[in-house]
């Protein structure tokens, strides 16, 4: 495939472009793959698509991005998807970012998870959302916060809870925090506890505000036992 134009490799039919190998694949260049026409991408089977590297999945642009299936995104391995860049996450549709596992979820760097809008985040599913670690949730945006469904917070790994900033845990809504477990509680940082409104205080149940780290030092605020 190294050997072919840019024009010859346009000029495949899409069923000659599902016949190639995954080695044959490889070969493909960034801006081969920019090139390709819908029909062609449409072609790619998920073994072709998990040959590719990072540098090839950046190659696709934002209407290519949009028009992979689900299966074609599934077999995107963890290490290419690293390689997209934020606005090419931010093309994905709600239904493909449902369809992203933790694992690509994991491999996706803080500005890249920061570049997700609203609707993507409330997309995740609850495997995806497992997916991410306490520097990518730190990195959310307040609007992001706000796109969390009850059940996506609760998805959330205690270690990933760690990485929630004093501003985040005071901009939780009222569902939010009740879907938090004993153990999410437990995780939020000595730091990110004085970030807990009054409101936000009085909603927790005696079992979560039993396990809260109480800070170092004095917050601003009582922490007032729940009646």
């Amino acid at each position: 495939m190294a050997a072919m134009t840019a024009g010859q490799i346009a000029g495949l039919e899409a069923t000659q472009i599902a016949a190639l190998s995954a080695s044959a694949v490889t070969g493909l260049t960034a801006a081969d793959i920019g090139g390709l026409t819908g029909a062609q991408v449409a072609a790619l089977s998920a073994t072709q698509m998990s040959a590719l590297s990072e540098d090839q999945v950046d190659g696709f642009n934002a209407t290519q991005l949009r028009g992979l299936t689900a299966r074609q995104i599934a077999g995107i391995s963890s290490t290419a998807i690293a390689g997209l860049a934020p606005e090419s996450i931010a093309a994905f549709t709600t239904t493909q970012v449902a369809g992203l596992a933790s694992t690509q979820v994991a491999a996706l760097t803080a500005d890249k998870v920061q570049a997700m809008t609203a609707a993507q985040i409330a997309a995740l599913s609850v495997s995806g959302v497992a997916g991410l670690a306490s520097t990518q949730v730190a990195a959310l945006t307040a609007t992001q916060m706000a796109a969390f469904t009850a059940t996506e917070v609760a998805a959330l790994t205690p270690t990933a809870v760690s990485g929630l900033t004093a501003t985040q845990i005071g901009g939780l809504t009222k569902d939010q925090m009740a879907a938090l477990t004993s153990s999410q509680v437990a995780a939020i940082s000595t730091t990110s506890i004085v970030g807990l409104t009054s409101t936000e205080i009085a909603g927790l149940t005696l079992t979560q505000f039993g396990s809260l780290t109480p800070p170092r030092s004095a917050p601003s605020r009582p922490l007032r036992w729940p009646r």
